[in-house]
């Protein structure tokens, strides 16, 4: 077995498939969800999204994606 360094998992590299991404947020408490569909998922993305729709003194969680 010959020595391969790019063995192992791919962290999202690879093959590119055409899918839409959704950046969503829900507030806490109640019933209310806001999604949008993204063509990237970068800072200059969605920094605008988060400033335009949510209140600058809020916590955000995030699953860190």
């Amino acid at each position: 077995m010959g020595n391969n360094s790019n063995a192992g998992r791919k962290m999202n590299y690879g093959k590119r498939i055409n899918r839409l991404w959704v950046f969503g947020m829900t507030e806490e408490g109640f019933r209310k969800v806001k999604m949008f569909v993204v063509e990237r998922r970068d800072y200059n993305t969605l920094l605008p999204l988060l400033i335009e729709h949510i209140d600058l003194k809020t916590t955000i969680h995030s699953d860190g994606w």
